[in-house]
């Protein structure tokens, strides 16, 4: 019998049908074995023969992973799969562990911001044509058949994630670049898009984890792996640090962005508190999308999951399909929504770059923004958030433990430090008048927070509704 190609596999993704002896058994395999003298260490033993249980201890006995048999044997040394037909479970072996070797296409979509929402549009966009594909990003894992949460900037490597890709009969899976402090080169993937190479050095949280804006760079580059002359590119036209890689790449590249240059170019056609309408122009192509969400941002990011789709072989009217149906991402301009007269949203945005962005997004839909701001422990990304919340909204409710080591000279006229979190909240939203926006940034996407009290979303909610019970009772 030939070995497994690749790592060990999982007996109880190949059999899972099986009963196991031990209950808590779960081995890994890396060779199918029906001669038990044949066997070593590591090896899957499939025992077929009815009279003569000799083979199943020998193959024990040879340091054999498990025994697959149609009759247990008590106080075997392997654990045991007990199956009604031994030799209908080898071809089941034999079928998953075909799929399991079998080349999947990889697609990596990363960048210094945006690659998990890119990345998640890209997969609604396959998921919209009946196209089964796996997804991984910093906060999820789906292998196309079961969708499990991801520790927040977890390390953990994709190799298990897609083994079960492989074993669930997809084809193609989409892998978001996470850039590490501690770059480790990724293997080479088919497809790599890249949503923005403008670097600061700071990780999500507003940490300065990097030295320079150049070893971050590199780090979002290593994250995406090496990038061949095999390797489709797909690049922002309107990043120039993005365009420099694409000058030097002896592959296929496919541009987009709202530069003229670009291959798929996107235009604003309108944008409302309700999202924006998108022009999307591909040669003699067009298409427009309705987007959840509005900004710069949004639009960079859908640009990138439907050039993506698009360097994939998926039809111009069929990605843009797929990406208006897409969900909106959680806590990434997500509107919040309790009768009020004013837009309101929820952002993790922390870092300068990303608030300015948010800020833009609620700025091109209202005359005039209000912000509640989370600065970082760092008194230099707190004076750089502080400069770009006050340039670029109109009202600024900050807090933090960077508030107690600012002068008050460093806080800009229209900005004011407050206690906590839920000061900033209630003051932000009882000020909103009507046709306003509200940003709520350096939101955690978790139900209870590390002080233990709820989340932003709950929280803000809840601050909502009691101004629309104190309205009323003010009308009445």
């Amino acid at each position: 019998m030939p070995t497994f190609t690749g790592l060990p596999l999982r007996l109880r993704d190949l059999l899972p049908g099986a009963r196991y002896v031990p209950a808590d058994a779960d081995p890994t395999v890396g060779a199918v074995r029906l001669r038990a003298a044949s066997v070593e260490p590591g090896d899957l033993y499939v025992h077929t023969d009815e009279f003569d249980f000799a083979g199943i201890e020998l193959a024990a006995e040879r340091g054999a992973a498990a025994v697959v048999t149609e009759h247990p044997v008590r106080g075997l040394a392997a654990p045991q799969a007990v199956v009604s037909d031994a030799r209908a479970a080898l071809a089941a072996v034999q079928q998953n562990t075909t799929r399991a070797s079998s080349p999947l296409r990889v697609m990596r979509v990363g960048g210094a911001s945006g690659g998990q929402r890119s990345a998640t549009l890209l997969a609604a966009i396959y998921a919209a044509a009946c196209r089964p594909v796996g997804l991984r990003t910093e906060s999820l894992e789906d292998d196309g058949e079961q969708c499990v949460r991801r520790a927040p900037r977890s390390l953990r490597g994709p190799e298990a994630w897609m083994r079960r890709c492989r074993l669930g009969g997809v084809g193609a899976v989409i892998d978001q670049a996470i850039p590490v402090v501690e770059a480790v080169t990724a293997e080479p993937a088919q497809l790599a898009c890249v949503t923005t190479l403008r670097c600061d050095g700071l990780d999500a949280a507003g940490r300065r984890v990097w030295p320079s804006p150049h070893s971050h760079r590199e780090s979002v580059l290593a994250a995406l792996g090496p990038i061949t002359a095999a390797t489709q590119l797909v690049i922002n036209a309107d990043d120039p640090d993005a365009c420099r890689l694409a000058a030097d790449h002896r592959g296929p590249v496919l541009t987009y962005g709202e530069s003229g240059g670009a291959d798929l170019l996107v235009a604003a056609l309108e944008q409302h508190s309700g999202g924006q309408s998108l022009l999307f122009c591909f040669g003699p192509e067009s298409a427009c999308v309705q987007l959840p969400t509005p900004g710069r941002a949004a639009r960079r990011d859908a640009a990138a999951a439907l050039a993506a789709a698009l360097a994939s072989g998926t039809p111009l009217m069929q990605a843009a399909t797929g990406l208006e149906a897409a969900p909106p991402t959680p806590l990434t301009m997500e509107p919040l929504v309790c009768g009020q007269r004013f837009s309101a949203w929820l952002d993790t945005a922390v870092r300068p770059g990303d608030l300015a962005d948010a800020l833009e997004a609620a700025g091109s839909v209202a005359p005039r923004v209000l912000a509640a701001v989370r600065l970082s422990a760092s008194l230099g990304v707190a004076r750089e958030q502080l400069a770009v919340a006050s340039r670029m909204a109109d009202r600024v409710l900050v807090h933090g433990p960077a508030i107690a080591r600012l002068p008050e000279e460093a806080y800009p006229e229209n900005t004011t430090p407050v206690d906590d979190r839920l000061a900033a909240l209630a003051v932000v939203l009882g000020l909103a008048d009507d046709g306003e926006a509200v940003v709520i940034a350096g939101c955690v996407d978790a139900e209870i927070q590390s002080d233990g009290r709820q989340a932003d979303r709950a929280t803000a909610a809840d601050l909502l509704r009691r101004r629309l019970r104190h309205d009323d009772r003010a009308a009445a």
